[in-house]
């Protein structure tokens, strides 16, 4: 697919931008593992002239049955939200080898969740404190551009966002797929019951807006990956889908105090003034002012939605998030009800507090052990990745010799079409010529024609003087006979009478 696509852009780069490149290189971005086979996307960054930064954005899905109408919907918004400013600008949809390829400009920048990762990693964060300020100015940024997505008024034929409506609808058949006490089911069931909405009020929401899909850069934010977006009555997804995958990516960090999912679910989300502070600021800049019951009560209603996109979207379901969500589902219904938590439930902060001295210095050992294995396991990584740089190298200045040839070739073959058309224009001369030529012997032809008519009209007019003339001529000598005959005659009769 790759050639092929690389093929189309050369022949049409021009559609897109003036200049046409030397060279093109495809990267691939990301191929999706775990989604249904119809369902996954593949995107793939175009880049020209071996620059670092990409031109182009590339989408299509990895079968020939894949569900097109997500990549058509996203193509069709993002040209009615070219005028917002924060989205990519879409170029075009065009089949390639059968398949329904996406071209869309590349939006510079790195991502939210890329930008807390490489602060994390470049100053070696252990814990959440020096982020605060980074968290908060986060949440602030993303409030603006979700009130902003709440008053976008676009031309849009949209469909309707299916996971929390069917998540709502059929309440006990995902329930059943929880690990839930029987009371905590009913508590579940309640809230999807009671939970109000305006049938009349829709808003435009993401869907999909996580910290992977916030861009920043000189401009400030920017959005990507619209292919779930649509018109909602559930405005509170993108705040809440936002919130808890900032959450996630923290924890993934270890930037959370606990070991287990659930108890850093309740630290950022409550136990920690700051990030719960943030959290709803931010809900009450988009959605007004919520109770703690109702913040608590959207949010079980968002991990419902959540797993449901996880049953329609992917080819099955672990046992593990299942058990995340249920736990975190727990947690909610707990606060809900006024318990107080025992964070002692959690596990300590601190992992070595409850560790005599021998089993800290055997943890320590086995620790050492493993950062050896690790050392090791490190320098044979750089070794390949020199290997790996060379090669590249070697790579890059193989593909610079192909462009220099390719050049050459490209120079070759405009000579070629200069005089190609040049012996275009003599061969153009020549017909011309040649269709004069034609038309004067035609003419010469005609000319021929009347003449041989003429000459035909002539010879049957000497034949006819011919026969006058012989006529005439017999006449004549009839003539001459007849006055032979006279003067003769008249002799004869003279010679009788004796005259002399």
């Amino acid at each position: 697919m790759i050639p092929q696509i690389k093929s189309y852009l050369q022949d049409n780069w021009r559609k897109y931008f003036d200049t046409q490149p030397t060279s093109i290189q495809i990267l691939l971005l990301s191929n999706p593992q775990g989604k249904k086979i119809t369902h996954g996307k593949i995107t793939n960054l175009i880049f020209i002239n071996h620059n670092k930064i990409p031109t182009l954005v590339c989408k299509f899905l990895r079968t020939y049955e894949g569900a097109i109408e997500k990549l058509i919907d996203e193509n069709l918004l993002l040209q009615a939200l070219k005028s917002w400013g924060r989205t990519p600008e879409p170029f075009e949809q065009t089949i390639i080898n059968g398949k329904l390829v996406t071209f869309e400009k590349y939006i510079p920048g790195i991502s939210m969740k890329m930008k807390i990762q490489k602060k994390v990693n470049l100053l070696g964060m252990t814990e959440i404190k020096p982020m605060l300020e980074d968290i908060k100015i986060d949440f602030e940024k993303t409030a603006i551009i979700l009130r902003e997505l709440t008053n976008l008024k676009i031309s849009y034929d949209n469909k309707i966002n299916t996971y929390i409506d069917k998540a709502i609808s059929d309440v006990n058949r995902i329930v059943n797929l929880l690990d839930l006490s029987a009371e905590n089911k009913i508590t579940i069931s309640n809230i999807c019951k009671n939970y109000k909405f305006d049938e009349n009020q829709r808003v435009f929401v993401h869907c999909d807006l996580t910290p992977s899909n916030i861009i920043e850069n000189a401009e400030g934010l920017k959005i990507i990956d619209f292919e779930f977006s649509t018109y909602s009555k559930h405005i509170f997804l993108d705040v809440y889908r936002f919130m808890f995958y900032y959450f996630h990516n923290l924890h993934e960090l270890k930037l959370l105090p606990y070991r287990e999912y659930d108890a850093n679910f309740w630290y950022f989300f409550t136990g920690n003034t700051d990030t719960s502070l943030f959290s709803r600021n931010l809900v009450t800049a988009v959605l007004g002012d919520l109770s703690e019951t109702q913040f608590l009560e959207y949010m079980s209603l968002f991990l419902l939605s959540n797993l449901q996109l996880q049953i329609d979207e992917t080819d099955a379901l672990s046992s593990h998030f299942i058990n995340e969500v249920s736990s975190l589902l727990t947690l909610c219904f707990k606060l809900i009800k006024g318990e107080t938590i025992n964070t002692v439930e959690f596990g300590s902060i601190d992992p070595f507090s409850d560790m005599s001295k021998k089993e800290l210095i055997s943890e320590l050992n086995h620790r050492q052990k493993i950062l050896d294995e690790y050392a090791v396991t490190l320098r044979n990584k750089e070794l390949e990745l020199e290997k790996n740089n060379e090669y590249i190298d070697r790579c890059h200045e193989t593909i610079k010799n192909k462009d220099i040839e390719l050049g050459n070739a490209s120079q070759y073959i405009s000579q070629c079409h200069e005089v190609i058309e040049k012996k275009d224009r003599e061969l153009s001369e020549n017909v011309v010529y040649i269709q004069t030529c034609h038309e004067t012997i035609s003419n010469k032809d005609n000319e021929i024609k009347i003449n041989v008519a003429l000459n035909r009209s002539l010879e049957q007019e000497i034949e006819k003087r011919d026969l006058m003339l012989h006529e005439c001529n017999m006449v004549i000598e009839q003539l001459k006979e007849e006055l032979n005959k006279g003067f003769f005659a008249t002799v004869r009769k003279k010679l009788g009478k004796g005259e002399k």
